[in-house]
């Protein structure tokens, strides 16, 4: 998605799982009603026009979050490495994610991102040292597999754009473990407000080669309510966090794809072929067993600890 949740640090008290599960698949339902309009309006607009108006409301909307939340207090924290580099990530995810977007079926680019999870388990095996078991591996190949069924390599569908798709995911991936570095201490608000600024200005810097077409009423109010979606995301997002534990949260992610098929059909009538449906089912399937198997070794490196 080319919505990005920002870094949350929070725990809830309470495992209100139904609250939580309810708030977590509303986020992602806003996800998507920003990623249906921006590439309902992105068959008029240039991109680089779409980010740098869209970006200048979130960056209005975010700011006034962090104002009300007091954390412009924190505002130096932007400039720290670690959210430098998650940014950076963010913007490439931007740019490459939303051309994917507006050059194929909305539920395929949105399936193939839901294999970051196999991305994360095998760069954190190369550059952080974590041990990856047979069971979490089997898990990952399958997920890789179901990519290749969605991109299709050797159909005539394949183009640039399917790589674009698959770059997202790596993009994607880099920018979530980098987060993993950002303090507790940051605020989010300003994690998404460095995010923000970054976007809209690289949208600008992309004007420039694509050239700025004047904007109608009717464009500038979809690109507001894009904005106000991705704001109403990340509070669902946060609100999930409070509610209940990640790990009980987290497999409600994949209803993103529900929603993105949903989309797909009735706005753009786009009805995935078999072939994309068995591998969107195969991301699907790969990616919430690795996330109940992160669950239960967690779990048990917590038991060790406490028996330790």
């Amino acid at each position: 998605m080319s919505a990005n949740p920002p870094a949350i640090a929070a725990h809830p008290g309470e495992d209100d799982a139904l609250r939580g599960g309810a708030s977590m698949a509303l986020a992602m339902l806003a996800f998507i009603i920003n990623d249906t309009m921006i590439k309902l309006v992105g068959m008029s607009l240039p991109l680089g026009e779409m980010l740098m108006v869209r970006g200048a409301f979130v960056v209005v909307i975010v700011t006034s979050l962090a104002a009300a939340t007091g954390a412009l207090k924190h505002i130096r924290c932007m400039f720290s490495r670690a959210v430098g580099l998650r940014t950076m990530a963010d913007v490439a995810t931007t740019f490459v994610y939303l051309s994917a977007l507006l050059h194929m079926p909305i539920a395929n680019a949105t399936a193939i991102n839901q294999a970051v999870p196999f991305v994360i388990v095998v760069l954190s095996a190369i550059f952080l040292g974590e041990r990856v078991g047979i069971r979490r591996l089997s898990a990952v190949v399958v997920g890789f597999c179901g990519v290749l069924l969605v991109v299709k390599p050797a159909s005539s569908d394949f183009n640039v754009y399917s790589l674009f798709a698959v770059a997202s995911m790596f993009t994607i991936s880099l920018r979530d473990i980098v987060t993993r570095r950002i303090p507790a201490a940051v605020p989010s608000s300003l994690v998404a407000l460095s995010n923000a600024l970054a976007v809209t200005l690289g949208g600008a810097v992309y004007t420039m080669f694509e050239g700025w077409r004047p904007l109608t009423v009717t464009e500038t109010g979809v690109l507001l309510a894009c904005a106000v979606s991705i704001a109403v995301a990340y509070t669902f997002m946060v609100l999930t966090v409070r509610l209940a534990h990640v790990a009980t949260t987290a497999p409600l992610r994949y209803t993103v794809i529900v929603w993105s098929l949903l989309a797909g059909f009735v706005v753009f009538g786009d009805i995935p072929d078999l072939t994309a449906l068995a591998g969107i089912a195969l991301i699907a399937g790969s990616g919430l067993y690795t996330l109940v198997r992160e669950r239960r070794l967690k779990a048990r490196r917590a038991v060790s600890l406490r028996s330790g």
